[in-house]
């Protein structure tokens, strides 16, 4: 096991700490994720990137199998203080129960799927699966409607990338739409909820600033701006100034009002590489300097590891695609920022709310736009809890930063 000195001393001076959306001290949050850590038999080691005066940190955590010493998964994390190194142990974890999923309990035809709700009738996804599979049964995973308690049934291979259903030809289209949206990990349930809802929204709201700015789409539903570097609380200066002076980059700073008036940020780092490979990052809280600061951060991460082997994957995919997509380079770019207009950052959101506030006053606000929010479980274990979120009305555009070639749904203008 690889011993962290800071996290051991950090932990002594600041035991009590706690980030907006957390329910659990950094101290008993990483108290909780060893046991479960030894409950499973591994051991683990940290790595840390850190900006150019030390103040901001990316933590990287290796599960290992403890007897056999077998590398079983890795987390990210970034920001502050505990923050990163916290958010790497969970999100290690996350990507180990992940690969160890099981879809193979129930099966559907698609029709019947579809049938469920309205909205996936202008999914992408489903289109290409009715136009060419419409006959065939697929594997599913069983959700709940968070209002109802009522079961819906969702494609298996949509929710878990490494998931191939022996119905769907390898070739099918339909594989573009998979992803790992929505699942998130906490010390409780409503914190993992929080967590996996603000991404949901994230997805969207981006995926829809691209269509609208990127693609001339007609999204009356959503506005964006430039913030001013001037107009933010100092903390976020210096975090934006740590990692201007790291990266040597121009970066620039964007907000998305969305329809439900819950903020997202966008960080764009301007790295003049070789590499095509969009240096981004975004986050979406009711806290408005908290999801700024994920932005920061996230760009930050990215940036961090963009030499690393899946990074220049993704790079190669996208230079291919735009040689027979050409336009898809500005919208990788997002060059198209340059419509903006400036305006000042406000910070509205009372810092000291509790996670339960945030997370029923965000989905009072996708209910009142009669938004169905859904659920499922896929691990609880005593201070770890991993689940995944699903909103089929959302966009997924958003993928083709990640290389997949990607329709908007057909609701969209």
């Amino acid at each position: 096991m690889c011993i962290n000195l800071k996290f051991i001393i950090l932990i002594l001076i600041k035991e009590d700490c706690m980030q907006i959306e957390r329910q659990r001290t950094y101290k008993d949050a990483h108290i909780q994720w060893e046991k479960v850590v030894k409950e499973l038999n591994l051991t683990y080691e940290h790595q840390s990137w850190f900006s150019k005066n030390l103040d901001l940190s990316i933590s990287a955590c290796r599960l290992y199998d403890s007897l056999s010493h077998d590398f079983k998964s890795i987390g990210m994390g970034k920001g502050t203080a505990l923050e990163p190194i916290l958010g790497a142990e969970f999100e290690s974890l996350e990507h180990y129960f992940y690969g160890t999923q099981e879809h193979n309990s129930k099966k559907l035809y698609i029709a019947d799927i579809r049938n469920q709700s309205s909205v996936l009738y202008s999914d992408p996804a489903f289109d290409e699966l009715y136009r060419k599979e419409h006959n065939i049964k697929l594997y599913v995973d069983r959700f709940k409607n968070y209002v109802t308690k009522e079961d819906f049934f969702y494609p298996a291979f949509l929710n878990d990338v490494e998931f191939v259903d022996p119905s769907i030809s390898l070739g099918s289209h339909a594989y573009n739409y998979s992803s790992d949206s929505g699942f998130a990990s906490g010390a409780t349930f409503k914190e993992a909820f929080l967590h996996s809802l603000n991404e949901l929204i994230e997805r969207d709201t981006v995926s829809k600033f691209i269509l609208k700015y990127g693609m001339n789409f007609n999204i009356d539903e959503l506005s964006a701006s430039l913030v001013e570097l001037k107009s933010l609380p100092k903390r976020l200066v210096d975090i934006f100034l740590a990692i201007k002076d790291t990266t040597k980059s121009n970066i620039e700073l964007v907000y998305i009002k969305n329809k439900f008036n819950i903020p997202t940020f966008l960080t764009i780092i301007n790295y003049k590489g070789k590499m095509l490979l969009p240096i981004y990052g975004a986050g979406t809280s009711l806290s408005p300097a908290y999801a700024m600061e994920r932005a920061l951060t996230e760009a930050f991460q990215l940036f961090c590891v963009k030499e690393y082997k899946d990074s220049i994957d993704l790079s190669r995919k996208l230079s291919y695609m735009v040689t027979k997509v050409p336009k898809l380079k500005e919208l990788i770019n997002f060059s198209y920022i340059t419509k903006l207009k400036n305006k000042s950052f406000i910070d509205t959101e009372d810092k000291y709310s509790s996670v339960d506030y945030l997370l029923e006053k965000e989905i009072n606000l996708l209910r009142k736009d009669n938004i169905d929010i859904y659920y499922r479980h896929v691990i609880d274990m005593s201070g770890f809890y991993f689940m995944q979120t699903l909103i089929p009305a959302f966009e997924r555009f958003n993928m083709i930063l990640e290389g997949q070639i990607v329709l908007p749904r057909s609701d969209q203008d």
